[in-house]
Protein backbone atom coordinates (compact mmCIF):
# COMPACT_ATOMS: atom_id res chain seq x y z
CA UNK A 1 0.00 0.00 0.00
CA UNK A 2 2.89 2.56 0.56
CA UNK A 3 4.02 2.08 -2.66
CA UNK A 4 0.55 4.07 -3.41
CA UNK A 5 1.22 7.14 -1.14
CA UNK A 6 3.06 10.10 -1.43
CA UNK A 7 6.26 9.85 0.31
CA UNK A 8 5.46 12.75 2.15
CA UNK A 9 2.42 11.38 3.08
CA UNK A 10 3.93 8.14 4.36
CA UNK A 11 6.55 10.18 6.41
CA UNK A 12 3.87 12.17 7.86
CA UNK A 13 1.86 9.53 9.56
CA UNK A 14 5.18 7.81 10.59
CA UNK A 15 5.22 10.37 12.92
CA UNK A 16 1.34 9.86 14.37
CA UNK A 17 3.07 6.48 16.14
CA UNK A 18 5.63 5.76 18.41
CA UNK A 19 6.99 3.40 21.68
CA UNK A 20 4.55 3.34 25.06
CA UNK A 21 5.90 6.19 26.62
CA UNK A 22 4.55 9.18 27.67
CA UNK A 23 6.10 11.67 26.00
CA UNK A 24 6.17 9.85 22.82
CA UNK A 25 2.61 9.26 22.90
CA UNK A 26 2.02 12.81 23.77
CA UNK A 27 4.19 13.57 20.65
CA UNK A 28 2.44 11.31 18.26
CA UNK A 29 -1.51 12.32 19.60
CA UNK A 30 -0.03 15.98 18.85
CA UNK A 31 1.07 14.67 15.26
CA UNK A 32 -1.96 13.19 14.37
CA UNK A 33 -4.22 15.68 15.92
CA UNK A 34 -2.25 18.31 13.68
CA UNK A 35 -2.70 16.20 10.45
CA UNK A 36 -6.42 15.88 11.30
CA UNK A 37 -6.61 19.40 11.57
CA UNK A 38 -5.29 20.16 7.93
CA UNK A 39 -6.97 17.72 6.60
CA UNK A 40 -10.85 19.13 7.78
CA UNK A 41 -9.16 22.21 7.01
CA UNK A 42 -8.30 21.74 3.31
CA UNK A 43 -12.05 19.67 3.11
CA UNK A 44 -13.21 23.21 5.08
CA UNK A 45 -12.27 25.03 2.13
CA UNK A 46 -13.02 22.76 -0.53
CA UNK A 47 -16.49 22.47 0.22
CA UNK A 48 -16.43 25.93 1.89
CA UNK A 49 -17.67 25.70 5.27
CA UNK A 50 -16.67 26.69 8.43
CA UNK A 51 -14.62 24.50 11.47
CA UNK A 52 -15.98 25.22 14.63
CA UNK A 53 -12.23 26.32 16.39
CA UNK A 54 -12.88 26.17 20.12
CA UNK A 55 -12.88 22.46 20.49
CA UNK A 56 -9.49 22.37 18.05
CA UNK A 57 -7.83 24.64 20.28
CA UNK A 58 -8.81 22.95 23.72
CA UNK A 59 -7.50 19.82 22.10
CA UNK A 60 -4.24 21.08 20.59
CA UNK A 61 -3.33 22.76 24.37
CA UNK A 62 -4.45 19.72 25.97
CA UNK A 63 -1.93 17.92 23.91
CA UNK A 64 0.78 20.56 24.55
CA UNK A 65 3.97 19.90 26.34
CA UNK A 66 3.71 20.42 29.71
CA UNK A 67 5.82 23.42 31.80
Amino acid sequence: MEADLPVVGVERYATTAGPLAPEAVRTAAANSRRWGRDLAAEAADRWRTRLPLGPHEEITEALSPAE
